[in-house]
Formats: C-alpha cells, sequence, structure tokens
C-alpha cells in the first residue's frame, strides 16, 4: 500500500462495515477520506461464506477440490472453519466461486446469488414426483378394488 494511503478501522467502523482511506498529500496540504460502505455486511464465518458461494454452485465439495487442486477434506475444513486457505488459494477460491476475495475474507462485497434456490427446487420437484408416481400407483390399486368388489358384488346378488 503507498505511503499517502493509510487505511483506518476502529470497532465502530468495523461494526458498520465502514471502511476509511486516508489521503493526504504533503506538498499540496490536503487531505481527503473516502468511505467504502457496505450497509449489509456478510457477518458469517469465512467456511459458512465458501460453503455458501460453493452450494449456489451447485457443487460438491469434491467437485471444488477438483478444480482448486485440493483434497476434498481440505475444503472440508475450510468449510468447517477448522483451517483456513493461504493466500493464493483464497484468490483461487474467489475465481471458481465467482466472488470476491474481500467478501470471501470479510463479508463484505456482493455476495453469490442465490441459484441453491434452484438446487431446492430441484429437490422439491423430486419430491413432488415420487409423490405422484405413488399417487398413480395408489389409484391402479383403487381400481382393482373396485373392479374386485363389483365382481364379488355382482356374484352375491346371483
Amino acid at each position: 500500500m503507498p505511503d499517502n494511503i493509510i487505511p483506518h478501522t476502529s470497532d465502530q467502523t468495523r461494526r458498520s462495515s465502514r471502511i476509511a482511506l486516508n489521503f493526504s498529500n504533503q506538498e499540496h496540504h490536503m487531505s481527503t477520506t473516502m468511505y467504502i460502505t457496505n450497509e449489509n455486511p456478510d457477518y458469517d464465518t469465512l467456511g459458512g461464506r465458501i460453503s455458501r458461494a460453493r452450494d449456489a454452485l451447485d457443487l460438491t465439495t469434491s467437485q471444488l477440490a477438483r478444480r482448486l487442486g485440493v483434497k476434498t477434506d481440505t475444503v472440508q475444513a475450510w468449510e468447517s472453519d477448522r483451517s483456513e486457505p493461504r493466500a493464493n488459494r483464497v484468490t483461487m477460491l474467489a475465481g471458481v466461486l465467482g466472488v470476491s476475495p474481500t467478501w470471501l475474507l470479510n463479508g463484505i462485497g456482493e455476495a453469490p446469488s442465490a441459484p441453491a434456490v434452484s438446487s431446492e427446487m430441484r429437490i422439491l420437484m423430486t419430491q413432488l414426483s415420487k409423490l405422484r408416481k405413488t399417487h398413480d400407483a395408489m389409484s391402479q390399486m383403487i381400481e382393482a378394488l373396485e373392479t374386485e368388489a363389483s365382481r364379488v358384488s355382482r356374484q352375491f346378488s346371483e
């Protein structure tokens, strides 16, 4: 970071995810403060954010591990916050997951869009399909019972 850019954070700014960058120029005796804010910071852990971003892409831990060139156990350890990826892996993770490294590390910035809804929808559609098949089977059983009941009823009528 250049000498004239001084990051400023405090407990208050951390809570609101507001970062002030103070730019000063000694030659012209000027000072400017720029604020980078995020009204809704993501307070999840690094592992939680990795997991959510992976889910948003509908990837398994083993698929993500393969793309990163690491073991599945490594990705699982990251997601459960038992370990953290090294800096070069964070950059790779962000690229593969389609999020910024800043969001992964700090929860500041754009979270992944939620195609997790599509995976939930797929689960619901699968359950609905199974229910329809069960319903069809029950209809066939009812029809067979009605046919048998009619046959038995005709035998008693004769």
